[in-house]
Parts: structure tokens; C-alpha cells; sequence
């Protein structure tokens, strides 16, 4: 039997955007900054409530990709999202921006 994983589709704002400090490594990439997008994501169609998503990036920052303070964007990702909000941009598909905040 062959399991296939649904995929949620989600908007989100860009709330803010920081850079980790520290040595920071993978196997796959060597060292390289470790940045976190947090994404305030609507719940249904009351704009009241959101969640908080923290998107770890493991890579040069760029807003032209991951976007910038004021930003739409979308995304879909297999599965549920984890409990803790955090999530490494890998996970994501078809991770776009719809509206930018950029002059």
C-alpha cells in the first residue's frame, strides 16, 4: 500500500526576520548563517487569529526569495506543521511571494 501525504496550502505575513548568532553547519551546505522568518499565518477567514510560524533558513539571506517585514507569501507543506511553529524552509513547496512590501 502506497501512503501518500496530503499537502495544506498557507498564506502568511512576514513578521519579521533575524539572523542566529553562531557557528552554524551542515554536511550538505558547510557553514553558512542561520536565519529565521517568522511568518504570522491566518487561520480561516476570522483575521483575528493567526499563528506564528518560525521558518529556519540555513543560507544567505535574501528578501527577493524568502521575502521581507510586510510581505505576503505562500506555501504548501506535506503533513500537518509541527506543534513547536518551527520549520526549516526545505519542508516547504512552491514557497512564492504574492505581494511585497519592496520599493
Amino acid at each position: 500500500m502506497l501512503f501518500r501525504s496530503t499537502r495544506t496550502a498557507y498564506i502568511g505575513a512576514v513578521e519579521r526576520v533575524e539572523e542566529r548568532e553562531g557557528d552554524h553547519f551542515s554536511p550538505e551546505r558547510g557553514h553558512k548563517p542561520l536565519n529565521c522568518v517568522y511568518l504570522r499565518l491566518a487561520k480561516g477567514a476570522d483575521a483575528s487569529e493567526s499563528e506564528l510560524l518560525r521558518v529556519f533558513i540555513l543560507d544567505l539571506y535574501s528578501p527577493a526569495i524568502y521575502g521581507q517585514k510586510g510581505d505576503l507569501v505562500s506555501f504548501e507543506k506535506p503533513g500537518r506543521l509541527p506543534v513547536s511553529g518551527e520549520v526549516w524552509f526545505e519542508e516547504l513547496v512552491g514557497y512564492s511571494i504574492l505581494t511585497t512590501q519592496r520599493k
